[in-house]
C-alpha cells in the first residue's frame, strides 16, 4: 500500500513478577512502541506494505539497556533509523506489581497501575537541542501518519522524576503535529493520562494546578489532531464531567477542537466512534471481543494494541467502525498475552476484518 507511520514517544524497560513466579521477568514496553509494533506485526502478516518507524531517545552506544532496547525495536519489525542516542542518559523503567490473585497493585504514591522510574530517561530529551533537529523536522514531511500520546508530551516535563526540558519541548512536539497536518499528513493522538507524570494523584481536586496543566497541554494537542483515541476514565479524570455524561458529549468537545475522528473506549463496554464524513457527523457503537476469564493474561498494553489496530484500519482505508473492530480484536488479543506488547507470533487471524 506504500503508506508510512512514525510513532513518537518513550520506551521503557519493564520489570514484572507474576503470581507464582520465583523471579522478575524483564522486557520492554511503552505505549507509543506498542502501538507501532502492533501495526508492524499485522502489516507483515498480511503483506500490507506499511512502513513503520519508531522515534525516541536512548542512552549512548555501549549502554547495555539502551543497546538491548534498540534490538527489541528491530525485533518488532519496526524501523529504528531515527532513534537518537544521548550521552549520560539511559532507558526509563516501569514495574508491574501483582497480588496473589493476579490483580495489579496500584502504586501507593500516584494511584497508577504501574510504578515508573524516569529520572535519567533519555526520552525526556527526545526533542531537545541534544538530538538531530533534521530528524525532528522529517516527521512533518516524510510520513503519511504521525502518532503520539499524552504520555509522549508528559515525559518532557521538567519536574522531579522526569527531568525533561519542560513546556518549550512540549510546544515543539505539538508544533510537529500542527506542521504535519498543514502538510496534509494524518495526525493521531491518544489521551493516555498518567497522573504521576504530571505530579498529581488520581482523584485529585479538579482545580489542582498540575491537573489543569495536563488539561491545557492536551487541549493544545487536540487542536492539531485528526484522530483521537480516548477513554472515559481519562476524560472523567481531566474534564470533570460526571460519570453520567454520555460519550457523544465528550466527542463533541473534541470535534469542536477540530478533530475529525474520535474513538472513546470504556473498559469492557462497547466502543463509541464519532466521525465526520461528507459534511455530516456520524456515530456508531462497536462491540468489543469478549475474553473468557480463564483466558485473561494482563491488561498492560490492551489500550495500545487497540490503538494500533484502529490506526492500521484507518491506514488501509477502512471506515472508523471497521477500524474500531480491528482495534477491538487486537485489544482482546493483548488481554490474552502476558507482555505489554503483543508478539508477532500472537497475531490473530483477521482476514474477514481486512
Amino acid at each position: 500500500m506504500g503508506s508510512s507511520i512514525v510513532s513518537i514517544g518513550e520506551m521503557l524497560c519493564q520489570f514484572c513478577k507474576r503470581p507464582g513466579a520465583s523471579k522478575q521477568s524483564i522486557g520492554y514496553g511503552g505505549d507509543s512502541l506498542a502501538v507501532v509494533a502492533t501495526i508492524s506485526h499485522i502489516a507483515k502478516k498480511y503483506t500490507l506494505g506499511i512502513h513503520t518507524q519508531y522515534y525516541t531517545a536512548l542512552g549512548p552506544d555501549g549502554d547495555p539497556a539502551s543497546d538491548a532496547a534498540l534490538d527489541f525495536v528491530l525485533d518488532q519489525g519496526v524501523g529504528a533509523d531515527l532513534i537518537q542516542r544521548i550521552s549520560g542518559r539511559t532507558v526509563g523503567t516501569f514495574v508491574i506489581n501483582y497480588n496473589d490473585y493476579g490483580e495489579i497493585i496500584p502504586d501507593p504514591n500516584t494511584g497508577e497501575r504501574f510504578t515508573f522510574v524516569r529520572k535519567e530517561s533519555a526520552a525526556t530529551q527526545m526533542v531537545s537541542p541534544s538530538v538531530n533537529q533534521q530528524v525532528i523536522e522529517s516527521f512533518t514531511t516524510d510520513f503519511d501518519y504521525v502518532y503520539l500520546s499524552l504520555i509522549s508530551l508528559a515525559v518532557l516535563r521538567n519536574r522531579p522524576g522526569t527531568r525533561g526540558a519542560g513546556a518549550k519541548d512540549q510546544d515543539k512536539l505539538i508544533e510537529i503535529l500542527a506542521q504535519a497536518r498543514r502538510n496534509g499528513k494524518v495526525t493521531a493522538l491518544s489521551t493516555n493520562l498518567r497522573s504521576g507524570l504530571w505530579g498529581f494523584s488520581k482523584g485529585a481536586e479538579l482545580t489542582h494546578p498540575l491537573k489543569q496543566e495536563a488539561l491545557s497541554v492536551l487541549s493544545k494537542a487536540l487542536e492539531h489532531s485528526d484522530i483521537v483515541l480516548a477513554s472515559i476514565a481519562d476524560e472523567q479524570e481531566l474534564k470533570f464531567y460526571d460519570e453520567d455524561t454520555p460519550q457523544y458529549e465528550h466527542a463533541k468537545r473534541m470535534h469542536n477542537c477540530g478533530v475529525k475522528k474520535v474513538v472513546i473506549t470504556d473498559g469492557p463496554r462497547d466502543i463509541f466512534v464519532s466521525w465526520q464524513e461528507d459534511g455530516a457527523l456520524k456515530q456508531e457503537w462497536v462491540e468489543i471481543f469478549p475474553v473468557k476469564e480463564e483466558e485473561r493474561g494482563n491488561e498492560a498494553g490492551l489500550g495500545d494494541a487497540f490503538t494500533g489496530g484502529f490506526l492500521l484500519g484507518d491506514i488501509t482505508g477502512k471506515s472508523p467502525p471497521e477500524s474500531a473492530r480491528i482495534g477491538a480484536l487486537m485489544g482482546a488479543t493483548a488481554l490474552k498475552c502476558s507482555g505489554s506488547i503483543i508478539s508477532k507470533e500472537s497475531m490473530p487471524d483477521m482476514d474477514s476484518l481486512l
